[in-house]
């Protein structure tokens, strides 16, 4: 029995052979330079029940620790070996928590296109995608405040802020501003304190149909949202989205390059 591995720059395999014949296979791919995730692990039929596809994990966690790296699973055997085996969780990537949210409470809304479309980048983090309907709450005012107190729901909203270790949010612009739905969250929220986003960093991005891609919301978040204790590591803004935002992802190529490079950057505040 030998375990052969072919690692390229993106993407490997560890490949276990005997007498020369493939008997099982393990695939991963490179999540910039620190973590890779296992995809998938397939042993043949007929070598079944021999463990073939425990000592190709073993092979990645000796990869791995050779290399100073993690390992993120993905594949459902694998995830099952590191629930097992508590020795090798020395090399296993504990996943950190995004939260995600569309500033816009429409069923239709480009921004949580948007955001689902970024988060396909983040597989290897734990992703909560918040809806603000579920945070729907009577419009703010003193006197409600004072009779009711703060309502659950902004209390809520501030909790999976403060559980995340990141944030990920696209800002519908409305008339210039947040939406009214946006709007009123925060307004209860703050009455908290500012400190709705604890501190977190936050990818924050905005788009429209218009030519500035939500400039005016992007420019009032950028002075608001840090006084709300953001830590806004990247911005992206994306223009013209029924032009550049075809079957569930950006066809521009220079905007989906400055994409990418913003959600690699982010990453990279991340590690």
């Amino acid at each position: 029995m030998k375990i052969k591995q072919v690692d390229r720059e993106t993407k490997g395999h560890f490949k276990i052979e005997e007498n020369g014949i493939e008997a099982g296979i393990m695939t991963y791919t490179w999540v910039g330079r620190n973590v890779f995730t296992i995809d998938h692990t397939e042993v043949k039929p007929e070598y079944k029940g021999r463990k073939f596809g425990n000592q190709l994990v073993m092979a990645a966690v000796d990869f791995a620790r050779e290399k100073n790296v993690k390992i993120s699973p993905i594949c459902p055997f694998v995830k099952s070996i590191f629930e097992k085996t508590t020795e090798i969780n020395d090399v296993l990537l504990m996943k950190r928590k995004i939260i995600a949210f569309a500033g816009s409470n429409s069923s239709k809304s480009i921004n949580k296109n948007l955001v689902a479309y970024t988060l396909k980048a983040f597989a290897e983090y734990s992703v909560e995608f918040l809806d603000l309907n579920d945070f729907e709450m009577p419009i703010y005012s003193f006197d409600r405040e004072q009779k009711d107190g703060v309502p659950e729901k902004a209390l809520a909203f501030r909790k999976h802020m403060a559980d995340s270790d990141a944030i990920i949010c696209s800002l519908a612009e409305h008339n210039g501003n947040f939406s009214a739905a946006l709007k009123n969250i925060l307004d209860w929220c703050s009455r908290v304190d500012a400190n709705i986003f604890a501190g977190k960093p936050m990818l924050l991005m905005t788009t429209s149909s218009g030519r500035f891609g939500g400039g005016g919301v992007m420019d009032i978040a950028k002075k608001s949202f840090k006084i709300f204790g953001a830590s806004i590591a990247e911005t992206f803004s994306l223009p013209y989205f029924n032009k550049s935002f075809i079957d569930n992802q950006i066809v521009d190529v220079a905007l989906e390059a400055e994409h990418s490079q913003k959600i690699e950057s982010f990453k990279k505040i991340l590690q």
